[in-house]
Parts: structure tokens; sequence; C-alpha cells
């Protein structure tokens, strides 16, 4: 029974569960992978050969990289609007401070 299927294997990126011998095994491409996002609407396939034994190669060409434009601008912009605010505070304090010593 075991040499009608090809073994549940993990190829360092998805793991491929047990399949029929001679078909096609089809995941969704994975979510992220390193910082970097793919979409999930497109599939990765594996074939299962006729021996029972996993194709070496895995097919990952449908899973694109996703710029998610958005995202990285609010990472961006929500960090440097602290700093100018802060910076305009720490200004506007050593301001005042500086005329109030030259008063006195």
């Amino acid at each position: 029974d075991s040499h009608l299927y090809c073994a549940t294997v993990f190829d360092t990126i998805l793991c491929w569960p047990r399949t029929k011998r001679g078909t096609w095994a089809t995941l969704p491409c994975l979510k992220e992978l390193g910082g970097i996002r793919y979409d999930t609407r497109q599939n990765a396939t594996r074939y299962c050969q006729l021996n029972g034994e996993w194709d070496n190669y895995t097919n990952y060409n449908q899973c694109h990289h996703v710029a998610v434009e958005d995202e990285f601008e609010l990472s961006v912009e929500l960090p440097t609007i602290i700093y100018y605010v802060g910076y305009t505070i720490s200004l506007i304090s050593l301001l005042l401070a500086v005329l109030i010593f030259v008063h006195f």
C-alpha cells in the first residue's frame, strides 16, 4: 500500500502531503518567506512519480512576490512623524530656555 503513494516530505519551503503515485500534488503558495510576501491565490506543484518517489523539482513558478506598498508606507511614515514631532518640541524647548537665560 505504501508503494502506491509518495510519502509526506518537507522540501525546506512547503510540506508535501502523501500523494498517489503518477499524480501532481498542489499546494497554495506560502504566505511569506524571508520577509517577502507571496500571492497565496497561486499554487506550487510537485509530481509524484510512478515509482512512488517525489520528483526532485518543485514548481514554484506561480508563486510571485507581492509588493505591499501601503504597509511599507505606514511603517516608514509613522516613525518619521514621531521623530519630527519630537525634534520640533525639543527645538522649541531649547529656544525658550535660551531666551529665558538671555533675559536674566
